[in-house]
């Protein structure tokens, strides 16, 4: 296992925090050395290759991104009603969120939770589903009627695809995370943090929320990923 916390097949077996400001510059390492070998197979891309793709794909998160706020922007006003209506300010909920190379950025939804959710999540640790450093409740007693509703149809994630057009996160990529979930696998970190989080990626579509399980299929496709 090593100190990565990371056997060779990319399953976690340790999970381990470090100190934030000992992240090296850039990424030492290609996430390939952390993949399954099963899954990446495949010979490394060269440099030049690599960023014909990067442009590509950033040219297509601008043109959907644009697209996707175009058809959206009508119901903002009264998706912000509804929200204001039921508990009042802030409209839109504002984290941190890491993107490439650590750079930290604010990740914009829209409220779907109580204002004291962050003090309410202290009570609630004991009921935590989340094997890794996610936190996870069923039936999350903090969120709204209105933000039940956001979260189940994922609306309230259309403002992250501001996040995309000014360039913070792709549409398609690992979940942004704060930099207190990054600490855990450092292996992990400096692969994830080689590309732009996304709105959507394979451990959203793919996971399985097996107990006990979480947080290695967030580690594996996270990786397969980059």
């Amino acid at each position: 296992n090593g100190s990565d916390g990371l056997s060779v097949n990319g399953a976690a077996r340790e999970v381990i925090r470090i100190d934030p400001t000992g992240r090296p510059g850039g990424i030492q390492r290609s996430a390939k050395q952390f993949a399954n070998p099963a899954v990446s197979a495949r010979p490394a891309t060269p440099r030049r290759r690599v960023s014909v793709r990067g442009c590509v794909k950033r040219l297509m998160d601008i043109g959907l991104s644009l697209a996707v706020l175009a058809i959206t922007l009508p119901a903002y006003p009264i998706i912000m009603l509804a929200i204001w209506r039921e508990g009042g300010w802030p409209l839109f909920f504002v984290h941190r969120r890491e993107t490439v190379r650590g750079r930290e950025f604010g990740c914009i939804k829209f409220r779907s939770m109580r204002r004291d959710a962050e003090a309410l999540k202290h009570q609630l640790q004991a009921r935590n589903g989340a094997d890794g450093p996610q936190f996870f409740v069923p039936d999350d007693p903090r969120l709204t009627n209105v933000g039940r509703i956001l979260r189940n149809s994922n609306i309230d994630e259309l403002p992250q695809f501001w996040n995309v057009l000014w360039g913070d996160m792709s549409i398609v990529g690992p979940r942004p995370s704060p930099r207190q979930e990054n600490q855990y696998c450092p292996a992990w970190r400096e692969a994830r943090l080689s590309v732009r989080p996304g709105v959507t990626g394979l451990w959203q579509i793919r996971r399985s929320r097996a107990p006990g399980l979480d947080f290695q299929e967030w580690i594996r496709f996270d990786i397969e990923y980059v």
